[in-house]
Parts: C-alpha cells; structure tokens; sequence
C-alpha cells in the first residue's frame, strides 16, 4: 500500500514538472539597444521594430514566442513597460505562425 502511494506521488511530481516546462518557440534578449535571439527563430522585421522600440531607451527583458492553439502568444519580462508590450504586439507578424492556411503563402521563410 506504501509503495503505490509513493508510486502516484511520483508520477503527480513528474506530470507537475512537465505542466510547468513550456516549450518556447522562441526567446529574445533586450539589452543595451541590442536584440538577441536566445533561441528559435525571430522574423527580421520584428528584430528591427524592437531595435526601434529601443532606440535612446534602455529597455531590458525577455519577448519569449509560446505557438498555443494555432497562434503565437508572446510573454513578455515585467520589467517591459505596458505601452512597449503593447507596441511589440503590434509589431509582431502573426500570420507568419498563423495555423490558418489562407493565411501563409508557402513561400514564406524566418529569417
């Protein structure tokens, strides 16, 4: 009986931890008026309009990509002001991580 308890706990430990891991699509770094790409790939455009947002600002956090049912959500660091999300959201190119085939040419390629 002590051993199956032990056993479920366990496997509730592990499917705790795996709930919480979130596979990001990708991550970038805003720092000193710098934009790098941690992981995945970002496209060039909204490189570019984060090194504007940047421009004779110091502005530092994270932009991480989550593609969650069919669409990309981004998360942004708290230390991102409201109005800077709200214009990288903006920005952002959703077609490109679209679900919606009318809405990606096949043509299409991330930089």
């Amino acid at each position: 009986m002590a051993i199956s308890i032990i056993i479920c706990l366990v496997v509730l430990a592990v499917l705790g931890f795996r709930l919480r891991h979130i596979h990001y699509t990708f991550v970038c770094e805003l720092r000193s008026g710098k934009v790098n790409v941690i992981k995945g790939h970002v496209p060039s455009s909204f490189v570019h309009d984060c090194r504007q947002m940047m421009r004779g600002r110091k502005v530092v956090g994270l932009v991480k990509g989550i593609q969650r049912n069919g669409s990309m959500h981004l998360h942004f660091s708290r230390s991102i002001t409201q109005a800077d999300q709200i214009y990288l959201e903006k920005k952002f190119p959703h077609k490109l991580y679209s679900s919606d085939a009318s809405d990606i040419n096949g043509s299409v390629t991330l930089d």
